[in-house]
This record gives C-alpha cells, structure tokens and sequence, in this order.
C-alpha cells in the first residue's frame, strides 16, 4: 500500500517599515510555523524555525495540501510592531493559513522600526540643582522666620 499526498508550500517574505527601519534593513530575524494537518500537529520538513532577513524570503515545501499553519516571529529585532499579511483575526502579529495545491500560500512580516524620542524637558542635574536650590531657600526663609519673631518677642 502506498500513500501519496499532495504536496503545497508556504513563503514567507520580510519588510521592515517606519523612520528607523534603513538601520534595520539588513537585520535578520527568526520566524516559526506549526501546522496541523487533519487536526493532528505535524512535523515542519526542514525545520518549523528559520532565519528571515528582507533579501532572503523563506520558503516552507512539502507542507500537505490543507494542512492548516500558524506563522509566529521569534526573534523581532526590537521592533516597535510587528504585522503579518495575511494576519489570523484574532492577533495581527501572527498569520495562520491554509495550504493550497495550485500556489504557495504567501505571508508577508513586516517590522516597524520608529526613531527614538528626541530628549525633551530639562536634564537631571538641572532638575536636582533646581529642588536643591529650593530647598535651600526654604529653609533660609524659615530661620528668618524664626528669627524675626523672637525679635519681636524681646
């Protein structure tokens, strides 16, 4: 007896996106899929963990025709988001599909790198010279405070 299956495959290509993302165009990242087939977890050919960069898509082959698969990245690079096309509707940092006979199922990960905050408001050492400065001249105003009423006193 012999079982064949139909066979599909699933590509996962990588974007980077945001004002920061030309630092992180050449990055590469780590991307995971687990898929089911019939309901019953199966073993990724090749390996469900691979490395993913933006010049080099992943491709997953021998994956059988309807096997269901979850698409997660591992490894985000520090990103400030992360979103997948086609995402599951239940979290856009995964996708989950279906593996087709005609073409590859695609995935597209993008990263969103945002540029630090600028630095606003006033360093500490500003702000610790300022309260001590305070704080001085509270306690001058209190001594002569005191000193003024036995003053008055006498």
């Amino acid at each position: 007896v012999t079982n064949t299956f139909a066979l599909g495959a699933l590509v996962v290509s990588k974007t980077v996106s945001g004002g920061n993302a030309s630092a992180h165009s050449a990055d590469e990242f780590e991307i995971a899929a687990a898929c089911t087939w019939n309901g019953a977890p199966i073993a990724v050919p090749g390996g469900a963990v691979r490395a993913l960069s933006t010049a080099a898509p992943v491709r997953y082959a021998e994956l059988p025709v309807g096997a269901e698969c979850t698409i997660v990245e591992t490894k985000h690079g520090g990103a400030n988001a992360v979103t997948m096309t086609p995402a599951s509707p239940d979290d856009s940092s995964m996708a989950k599909l279906t593996i087709g006979a005609d073409a590859a199922a695609s995935v597209v990960v993008d990263n969103r790198f945002d540029p630090p905050l600028p630095v606003t408001g006033m360093s500490t050492t500003v702000l610790f010279g300022s309260g001590g400065v305070a704080v001085g001249l509270l306690i001058a105003g209190a001594v002569l405070l005191v000193v003024r009423r036995r003053r008055q006193v006498v």
